[in-house]
């Protein structure tokens, strides 16, 4: 993704972002352990988007909304919300630019 939107970024960071977001992808319904180290992979992640210069974060925000969303799904998870609602934690981390 973030060649796709000519981003540069750490691999590290990438690498966090996507075993979080597809160890939440492929959580099982029993699966609180399984979305425990997705959140802690998904935390770490977020921790080192928001770190970076703003410039940067602008360029890749497209590629790290689903890792956002993913990340407070993994937080509350077994407990969901409705889709609407993400949506809208989606727009105010776009919004505040905190993911």
């Amino acid at each position: 993704s973030a060649q796709i939107v000519n981003a540069e970024a750490d691999d590290a960071l990438l690498t966090q972002a996507g075993t979080g977001f597809e160890l939440m992808r492929l959580v099982p319904p029993q699966g609180e352990a399984v979305a425990a180290r997705a959140a802690e992979c998904l935390r770490a992640a977020s921790k080192a988007f928001n770190a970076l210069p703003r410039a940067q974060r602008k360029t890749l925000l497209p590629v790290f909304l689903p890792v956002g969303l993913a990340k407070r799904h993994a937080t509350h998870f077994p407990q969901t919300k409705s889709l609407l609602r993400y949506q809208f934690s989606l727009l105010r981390m776009a919004i505040f630019g905190k993911l």
